[in-house]
């Protein structure tokens, strides 16, 4: 049985401590964080059943979460082959250890996709390790990042820091202060992200779907109409916490890094980069590809709609 215990504490300098210790000392690392996490996220999932009883989702497929879990996990070995190949080592390594972190990241979105309390905070954390283990193949250590609304805590080879996200701060400072804006503060530490609610009626519609909240650069956005007006729930909260994990793989493992590179060699730039990450990039890219493909052919929404399936919003 695996003795793990994880810890976030002030330590005076990055406000982050993180502390694990495992049984298993014969299994590489990268598959003892696969129990770790798989652990974590079933501990919600208990939780969830003795706190709120749900109906069984049978929407949610036993098939479609295993294909989710195949799918997220050849996505991950890929991408660790491609930083290990970058970074001059094995590829087939690297390819593992990006496997075990796409089940993750799968888990995560699972997780973040649960209808309980907590579930977006919790899912995050346990696809950010996966995402940390895609990212740092090819690397002597994993480096793990866990992201909280536009700062991210890091731990890696001994040492503690953080990590601002300048664009996901910008925005979040002018939505709070925005006069049609309200933060939920509820809903965003249940997701773990700034959560807002917006006077208008909705977002418009993208084909023939109507848009009744939004997920932007680390912020989620619901409109009235996101609220079922009998029950006040806004279930549909659930399918916007899996696009925010699915951002933070595509922050994590593409545009932030090719930011990094770009602005590393400026005069300002290893200062600049010391804490701060620009965090343009991701939005702009994500954008263009959105409009180069019909809402309902998109791989990110047919990915948030199976997880949500039990689901009515």
């Amino acid at each position: 049985m695996t003795n793990a215990f994880l810890r976030l504490a002030d330590n005076g300098h990055t406000g982050v401590r993180f502390i694990y210790r495992a049984g298993h000392h014969g299994l590489p690392s990268h598959w003892r964080y696969l129990m770790l996490a798989t652990q974590l996220a079933g501990t919600g999932l208990q939780a969830q059943a003795i706190v709120q009883a749900p109906t069984p989702p049978a929407g949610v497929t036993a098939r479609t979460r295993v294909d989710n879990a195949a799918i997220n996990a050849v996505i991950g070995a890929l991408t660790g082959a491609v930083w290990a190949t970058i970074r001059d080592s094995q590829r087939l390594k690297g390819a593992e250890q990006g496997l075990v972190g796409g089940v993750l990241t799968s888990v995560g979105r699972q997780t973040a996709a649960s209808p309980f309390n907590g579930s977006g905070f919790l899912g995050r954390e346990v696809s950010a390790v996966g995402v940390s283990l895609i990212t740092s193949a090819g690397q002597r250590s994993t480096t793990f990042t866990f992201p909280v609304g536009p700062v991210s805590l890091e731990y890696g080879e001994h040492e503690y820091d953080w990590r601002l996200n300048v664009t996901d701060f910008l925005l979040t400072i002018g939505m709070t202060f925005y006069p049609s804006t309200r933060l939920d503060v509820g809903k965003s530490l249940s997701s773990g992200v700034p959560v807002f609610r917006i006077r208008r009626t909705d977002f418009g519609k993208s084909g023939d779907v109507d848009l009744t909240a939004a997920q932007l650069a680390g912020t989620v956005l619901l409109s009235r109409n996101a609220f079922d007006p009998l029950t006040g729930k806004a279930d549909v909260i659930y399918h916007e916490n899996v696009h925010v994990l699915q951002e933070d793989y595509f922050e994590e493992a593409i545009t932030l890094p090719t930011e990094r590179a770009v602005i590393r060699p400026l005069p300002f730039g290893r200062r600049f980069l010391k804490h701060l990450d620009l965090g343009v990039l991701g939005p702009v890219l994500g954008g263009l590809i959105s409009r180069l493909i019909p809402y309902r052919s998109r791989p990110w929404e047919r990915e948030a709609y199976g997880l949500t399936a039990n689901l009515k919003y």
